[in-house]
C-alpha cells in the first residue's frame, strides 16, 4: 500500500461510530483527501484482526469500476461477497457515479443526499416545524444533478461549505428565524455556547452590506456573531466579527 499521511481526528471519529448500523458518509471538498481517509480507515480495521474478506473497496472514480454497471448489479455483486455471521464493512468511494446510486443505498441502508436544517426562533426560543432548509452531503452532487458547473451559484455553495465545516465541528445548526429576515446559521459549539453566523461571497456594495449585517445586528444579545466572506480585508462592526471565510475554514 502506497504511504498515507495520518488524519487522526478523523479516523478517530469514524472508529468511535465503528460497528454501529448507521452509514458514515465522509463530505469534504474535492481533492481534500476523503478517498485517503477511507484507504486509512480500512488499513486501521485490518490492525484490529478485521479479515480483508470482511472488506469490499470500490472506487468509482476509476472508469473500469463504474462504466455499464448499475446500481442493481453493483447491490448484488456486494451481497454475494457478505459474511452472513460477521460484521462487513462496505467502502463506496465517488459513489454518485453510478446511476440512479440512491435506489442502490436505499437498498443498503436508508441514506440521505442532503442534510436538513430546520429553522429555530430566535425571540421565541424555539425550534419551528416548517419551512427546513437543504444542504447537499458533498458538493460534487451539483454536478451530478445538473450536468454544468454551477459557478453562478457560489454564494449558495460557500453557504453549503460553511454549514459543512460547521458539521465537521461538531456543532448543533439551525437556521436562525427572525421577523422579516433569517441568519443563515445559529449554532450550539460543543460546549454549548449560542453563536451566529451569516455567510455571502462578498459585500462589495452599501446594499449588500447592509443586508447582511442587518439580521445580526437585529440580535439584541452577547452571543457571538460573525459574517463570513471572500474579502481579503474584512471590517468587523457593531460587535460582529467579520471574517475572511477561507481563514475560518482553517481555524481548528
Amino acid at each position: 500500500m502506497k504511504n498515507l499521511i495520518e488524519r487522526q481526528e478523523y479516523i478517530d471519529k469514524l472508529l468511535s461510530y465503528k460497528d454501529k448500523d448507521i452509514i458514515k458518509v465522509v463530505t469534504g471538498l474535492r481533492r481534500a483527501g476523503k478517498s485517503t481517509l477511507l484507504e486509512l480507515f480500512q488499513k486501521r480495521l485490518l490492525e484490529f484482526g478485521i479479515e480483508q474478506t470482511q472488506t469490499q473497496f470500490y472506487n468509482f472514480e476509476l472508469p473500469e469500476n463504474f462504466l455499464n454497471k448499475s446500481w442493481d448489479t453493483l447491490y448484488f455483486e456486494i451481497k454475494q461477497k457478505l459474511h452472513t455471521e460477521k460484521n462487513n464493512y462496505i467502502f463506496l468511494d465517488e459513489i454518485q457515479n453510478i446511476a440512479n446510486f440512491e435506489k442502490f443505498i436505499d437498498y443498503l441502508v436508508e441514506s440521505f443526499v442532503f442534510y436538513r436544517v430546520n429553522r429555530f426562533d430566535i425571540k421565541g426560543k424555539k425550534q419551528l416545524a416548517t419551512q427546513e432548509k437543504y444542504y447537499l452531503v458533498d458538493l460534487g452532487f451539483l454536478n451530478v444533478l445538473t450536468g454544468r458547473e454551477r459557478t453562478a451559484d457560489r454564494g449558495h455553495i460557500l453557504e453549503n461549505v460553511v454549514y459543512l465545516e460547521l458539521l465537521r465541528r461538531s456543532y448543533k445548526i439551525w437556521t436562525g428565524a427572525l421577523r422579516n429576515s433569517e441568519i443563515d446559521f445559529t449554532v450550539k459549539n460543543r460546549i454549548g455556547e449560542i453563536e451566529y453566523y451569516q455567510v455571502s461571497w462578498e459585500i462589495s456594495n452599501t446594499e449588500t452590506e447592509k443586508r447582511e449585517f442587518a439580521p445580526l445586528e437585529s440580535v439584541k444579545d452577547n452571543y457571538p456573531k460573525f459574517l463570513l466572506t471572500t474579502e481579503s480585508f474584512p471590517q468587523s462592526r457593531a460587535g460582529i466579527l467579520h471574517k475572511n471565510v477561507f481563514k475560518w475554514l482553517l481555524e481548528k
